[in-house]
């Protein structure tokens, strides 16, 4: 099943440019893109690796890796876990001994070691692996000082295409993922969700992850699924009469 995202302008013109030139980037005649995405935890960066890497392998021929996407979150900034990130980049590639498909880090942690060598030899491994992989480099919305220096030390040292603020969820987009994510679970085929997709938009005006918006939607659901229940037998009995 693709990935829809929800939401997130920014990113679907950044799949829009990578859906143009996927056959460019496939055959090397374009060097796949760099990103600084600023975009807190808890806000969807998953599914952006998930749907930038549909929107790729969707217009490619050959898969270069066994993963179409690879993510690596709070890496410690410590030499075993800069070891441990290149073995999972080599081990993810298939033809080449280089991977070649999506890659989200978030090295935050290393913005408090930039003058030791743990930190020059992650943007030694992450510039190699960007000459071959889309890259993306995860932040918080809004930087901190330490943070804003390693943003500084990457777009120094790497080929960065460009700083991307996303827009974070609104309550609206959070009422549409949850109710998206039931209507894929679960068979409520006929039931209009319009209704309760403004009373769930209602309680997440305060919500800032994705994990509290489920935690709403599981209540939420409970209390109102004899709701969705009767209005799916209703349908059922109206296309039974349709039907005779």
């Amino acid at each position: 099943m693709k990935t829809t995202l929800i939401g997130m302008p920014e990113i679907k013109a950044v799949a829009e440019t990578i859906s143009i030139h996927a056959n460019e980037y496939e055959l090397g005649f374009k060097k796949k893109p760099t990103y600084i995405v600023l975009l807190d935890k808890g806000q969807g960066r998953t599914v952006v690796l998930e749907y930038l890497a549909d929107v790729y392998s969707g217009k490619t021929v050959f898969p270069s890796g066994l993963d179409s996407y690879i993510e690596f979150e709070n890496i410690e900034a410590t030499m075993s876990a800069v070891e441990e990130l290149g073995i999972r980049l080599s081990d993810s590639a298939i033809y080449k001994p280089y991977y070649e498909e999506v890659c989200g880090v978030d090295i935050c942690k290393f913005a408090h070691h930039l003058n030791e060598l743990q930190t020059d030899l992650v943007i030694k491994l992450l510039k190699e692996a960007s000459e071959h992989c889309f890259m993306l480099f995860f932040f918080p919305q809004e930087p901190n000082k330490s943070e804003q220096r390693l943003i500084d030390r990457l777009c120094d040292a790497l080929d960065i295409s460009s700083t991307i603020e996303v827009t974070p969820y609104s309550a609206k987009d959070y009422a549409e993922i949850v109710i998206k994510h039931y209507k894929e679970v679960a068979d409520f085929i006929g039931v209009d969700f319009s209704a309760f997709k403004r009373q769930l938009s209602a309680n997440m005006k305060n919500v800032s992850s994705l994990s509290e918006a489920f935690k709403i939607g599981e209540s939420f659901f409970d209390e109102n699924l004899s709701k969705l229940t009767t209005s799916l037998y209703i349908d059922e009995i109206k296309n039974e009469e349709v039907k005779r």
